[in-house]
C-alpha cells in the first residue's frame, strides 16, 4: 500500500485518547503507544499522572517513564526522580535505562548500588546496562561481579543477566572469566542449569507459551481449558513438578515423558505405521492420540510390532529460544499450580 498521511491517524486517536486511556490496562497500552509513535504530546500530562500515582500498577508507571521519554516531553524532568526513587524495583528499572540514555556516567554512578538491590527487577536492569556502557569503570564492575557469580555470592535470579552482559561485551578479560565458570560447570550439568531456574518474567512467559509460534506450546498442551491434547495439561504442572523438573522437560523432551503420554510406534500385518501417545489399553484395543491430535484405534490383532517411540515435542525447542525466553517460560510453567 502507499504511504499516508500520518496526521490522519493522529486525528483520529486524538479524538478518543481520553476514552482509550480510561480503559482496562491492555487498552491504556496500545494507546500510550499507538500515541507515541503518531508523536501525539498532548498524551504527557496523563503519562506524568500515571507515574506520579502509586496506586496505579508498577509496570504501567514504568511504561509510562519510557513513554515520556520517547515522545521527548519536558514533563520527563518531573517524572524521572520520581521513577529513580520509587518503592518499586521495576519503576527504578524504568528510571535507570531513561537516565542511561540521558547520562551514562551518572547512571554509572548508580549501578553499583542498584546491583546490590534484593529487587531483581531494579537489579537486571542494572546489569543489562553496565554491559551496554563501554567504560573502563563499566568493565571493571562487571568483572567484579563475575567473580561473584563463580563465588557463589549472586542471587540466583540475576546470574544469566551479568553472564549474558559479560558475554555481550566481548572483552578478553571478561572472556577468560566466562571461560573458568564454563570449565568449573562441566563437572556438574545441573551447576550450569541453575540460572534458568530463577529471575524469570510471568509475563513475558505467558506470552511465549500462547504466542510464540516457534515453540508454540499452547499447540499441544492445555492451560486452564485453553490449548491442545497431545501432551499432558499443564494448569496444574507446578504443584507436581519442580523447576528442575520443567527445565529438564523442554531440553530433553524424551527424558521426560508424563504418565500416559508415552509415545508408541506401530507397525500393523499390512505394512502401516502407526505413531502416537498411548491414551487407553485393555485386552483387545489400544487407543493412541496422535500428533495432529486425533484419536486413533487400533486393535491388538492387527499389530505386527509394537515399541517406544520419541516424544511429541521437539527435541530442538530450546534452541528456538534466547537464553532469557528459556527462563521466562520455566517461571511461567512454575507458576501454574
Amino acid at each position: 500500500m502507499p504511504e499516508r498521511n500520518p496526521d490522519m491517524a493522529a486525528k483520529a486517536v486524538r479524538q478518543h485518547l481520553a476514552g482509550m486511556l480510561a480503559g482496562d490496562e491492555a487498552v491504556r497500552k496500545a494507546a500510550t503507544e499507538a500515541a507515541v509513535k503518531l508523536g501525539i504530546s498532548e498524551i504527557g500530562e496523563t503519562l506524568l499522572k500515571l507515574v506520579q500515582n502509586l496506586e496505579e500498577r508498577p509496570q504501567s508507571r514504568a511504561d509510562a517513564v519510557r513513554s515520556l521519554a520517547l515522545l521527548k516531553d519536558d514533563r520527563l524532568n518531573q517524572a524521572l526522580p520520581l521513577a529513580l526513587a520509587d518503592r518499586q524495583g521495576v519503576v527504578r528499572g524504568a528510571g535507570l535505562r531513561v537516565l542511561a540514555e540521558r547520562d551514562p556516567a551518572e547512571v554509572l554512578r548508580r549501578l553499583p548500588r542498584a546491583l546490590e538491590q534484593a529487587d531483581l527487577d531494579e537489579a537486571q536492569v542494572a546489569a543489562e546496562l553496565v554491559g551496554q556502557i563501554n567504560t573502563p569503570e563499566s568493565q571493571t564492575l562487571l568483572s567484579q561481579w563475575i567473580d561473584k557469580v563463580a563465588g557463589g555470592k549472586v542471587a540466583p535470579g540475576l546470574v544469566l543477566d551479568l553472564l549474558e552482559a559479560a558475554r555481550r561485551r566481548n572483552h578478553p578479560a571478561l572472556n577468560a572469566q566466562l571461560e573458568a565458570r564454563e570449565r568449573s560447570s562441566q563437572a556438574d550439568p545441573q551447576a550450569a542449569l541453575a540460572p534458568f531456574l530463577a529471575g524469570g518474567n510471568v509475563e513475558r512467559g505467558r506470552r511465549i507459551f500462547f504466542e510464540k509460534s516457534e515453540v508454540y506450546c499452547v499447540r499441544c498442551h492445555k492451560v486452564e481449558g485453553r490449548g491442545g491434547e497431545v501432551g499432558p495439561d499443564l494448569t496444574k504442572v507446578a504443584a507436581q513438578q519442580n523447576r528442575q523438573y520443567l527445565l529438564d522437560s523442554i531440553l530433553h523432551p524424551d527424558q521426560s515423558i508424563a504418565k500416559g503420554y508415552e509415545p508408541v510406534v506401530i507397525l500393523t500385518h499390512d505394512g502401516r505405521q502407526l505413531n502416537g501417545t498411548l491414551r487407553d489399553e485393555n485386552e483387545t484395543q489400544l487407543t493412541l492420540m496422535t500428533a495432529e491430535g486425533n484419536l486413533l484405534t487400533v486393535l491388538k490383532s492387527e499389530i505386527d510390532e509394537r515399541a517406544r517411540g520419541k516424544s511429541a515435542m521437539p527435541e530442538d525447542l530450546a534452541k528456538k529460544l534466547s537464553k532469557f525466553e528459556l527462563r521466562d517460560l520455566v517461571e511461567y510453567l512454575a507458576g501454574l499450580k
